[in-house]
């Protein structure tokens, strides 16, 4: 009898520290972080003679020592290849994003399309479809070099006027030329 009841005091005890160990277990898993996941965010595209950026950013900030990115780019329109990426960037410890080049390879040309992919070793990858950019004229300011020449924005013959001229991406070699008439 008090064999039996030592035990059932026993297999109770065990029951109650296995059920605290499957709590403590499922207390960790909640608290554990979700997996880190990439993405890319174009800033500027890259013109057939010009280099553009993006970043690779994370879901979360790096831990320590940071968080390496690896990157690819391939066509999938037009002349192969297209641009060049370096193989992986570093996010650097407590950061969410790294600045990456894209660059355009000799003989690109307006029309072609590509694919950039990011990825994590073990984790996710995302990809971002490019293309080249073609510059044009985003705006025009005009402002006058002397006051008393009229309102802003009219010349009188003779006067002098200073124009600037703004584009959304860098001037194709040899350069861009703007007409410009009243």
């Amino acid at each position: 009898m008090i064999f039996t009841r030592l035990l059932l005091l026993c297999l109770l005890a065990f029951a109650s520290v296995v059920a605290s160990a499957q709590m403590a277990v499922v207390s960790l898993l909640a608290l554990s972080p979700p997996p880190l996941t990439v993405s890319i965010v174009p800033i500027t595209l890259p013109t057939v003679t010009y280099r553009g950026t993006a970043y690779a950013r994370l879901s979360a900030p790096a831990g320590p020592g940071g968080q390496f990115v690896r990157l690819s780019a391939r066509t999938t329109r037009g002349i192969s290849p297209v641009v060049t990426v370096r193989p992986r960037v570093l996010v650097p410890e407590g950061q969410t994003q790294a600045l990456f080049a894209i660059s355009p390879a000799p003989g690109a040309v307006l029309g072609n399309q590509y694919v950039i992919t990011a990825s994590i070793l073990g984790g996710s990858s995302a990809s971002e479809s490019l293309g080249f950019t073609i510059p044009y004229v985003e705006s025009v300011s005009v402002q006058t070099l002397l006051p008393d020449i009229g309102p802003p924005g009219y010349a009188y013959g003779g006067k002098t006027l200073l124009a600037t001229v703004f584009l959304n991406a860098p001037a194709l070699a040899p350069g861009l030329v703007v007409s410009v008439s009243d």
